[in-house]
């Protein structure tokens, strides 16, 4: 990064804390200290999240672990952190990752993440609950998704010849070729949570295989239950909310797959959320991935999305990667992967936006609220204009 990026621990001017390129307010607010990695910032209500990666003896090298912080103004944190969850317990004993805020009943805090055991067959990623008063006390409530197997999804999508069964059948291919006749659990992630105080029911948005879902439960409990997912599958590719875009059009950049960028966020009456896309390229022994971020604006009663800015506007900063290899590949990821968002208490016009920039730091940059709604409304963001959606139409 930049030596100009961070300002000094202590500035007798606040102003010295962000750097301004084209009204655009940019400020790292955490850089990998002695860690793998820092990325993933979550915030709510003067609370803040985020995933620290560490090196670790087992099979993957490495686990996540969740921390925290105050966040005291939009772009300072206090100095103050500490471990908030650790891997604990079986299905998560490799890491925590992709954690989200939300306000669930009673004003009770909820913290939806993502587990990971690095068992190939019976492991794999499980999508989990804990909640918190006060961000001391954590009560774990369990796995909240689906824990079905790939064979019996395809079964439940429909066969090989549907959308999500020819997609997952070419993937379980690719697993058996290089593990063998396994039959493990289908990976699920991006998870958000939501509770409606309207309907009384909780919204639950995630993502099977390169898409987004969304599911609807009365109860906590349900999304506990796998009958409900077996329910929810069978009738998957309606409960499907986006899809990649597609290699020839203005979504070229979400076109290897999409995914919640974090809690959806009501701001100015509309209910709002990041959302991150993909694009793949490949070479002569490399590959590239460049993970961008966008906005959509989803419907606050059936939350399907209702508009969405088509060209991504939190991008990577050229020139910074994280590089790596896999049997002779060599394999770059430029990552701008926006996470979490708030309206300025004292400048109702900024909305400050929170990613992890390449997983060596967090950052947060501004967008000019009004701007931004005024391209939501736009006929051409509409979401009926994202090609990649016709797939499923």
């Amino acid at each position: 990064m930049e030596d100009g990026d961070e300002p000094p621990d202590h500035p007798k001017n606040e102003s010295a804390l962000i750097r301004i390129t084209n009204d655009i307010r940019i400020r790292i607010l955490l850089r990998s200290k002695g860690e793998k990695a820092v990325c993933q910032p979550a915030t709510l209500d003067g609370h803040f999240t985020y995933r620290v990666r560490k090196n670790a003896t087992n099979g993957y090298k490495e686990k996540s672990f969740l921390k925290y912080q105050r966040l005291e103004k939009p772009y300072i944190l206090n100095n103050d952190p500490r471990t908030l969850m650790r891997p604990e317990t079986k299905y998560e004993k490799d890491g925590i990752e992709d954690a989200r805020l939300s306000k669930l009943e009673d004003e009770i805090y909820g913290i939806t993440y993502v587990a990971f055991n690095e068992d190939i067959e019976n492991g794999g990623t499980s999508i989990c609950l804990a909640t918190t008063q006060d961000f001391k006390k954590i009560k774990r409530r369990g796995i909240i998704g689906p824990r079905i197997r790939f064979e019996e999804a395809i079964e439940l999508f429909g066969g090989n010849n549907t959308y999500y069964g020819e997609r997952l059948s070419r993937e379980l291919k690719e697993i058996r070729n290089e593990h063998g006749n396994i039959n493990p659990f289908v990976m699920d992630k991006d998870p958000a949570l939501l509770y409606d105080t309207e309907s009384g029911e909780y919204i639950f948005f995630h993502r099977v295989d390169s898409s987004i879902q969304v599911a609807k439960a009365k109860d906590i409990s349900d999304f506990q239950k796998q009958n409900f997912w077996r329910k929810h599958f069978s009738k998957l590719h309606e409960k499907t909310i986006l899809c990649p875009g597609t290699n020839d059009s203005v979504e070229k950049w979400a076109s290897e797959k999409v995914g919640m960028g974090g809690t959806p966020r009501l701001i100015n009456e509309k209910l709002l959320c990041h959302v991150h896309g993909v694009e793949k390229t490949e070479g002569d022994n490399k590959v590239d991935y460049i993970y961008s971020g966008t906005f959509a604006e989803f419907n606050p009663t059936t939350y399907k999305l209702k508009s969405i800015i088509r060209d991504p506007l939190l991008r990577p900063r050229e020139g910074y990667y994280f590089e790596e290899f896999s049997n002779g590949t060599k394999i770059r990821k430029y990552v701008n992967f926006p996470f979490d968002m708030l309206k300025d208490p004292d400048n109702p016009n900024i909305l400050w936006n929170y990613s992890g920039e390449h997983d060596f730091a967090i950052e947060t940059r501004s967008t000019n609220l009004e701007i931004l709604l005024k391209g939501l409304s736009s006929p051409d963001n509409i979401i009926a204009n994202w090609k990649g959606n016709r797939v499923l139409s």
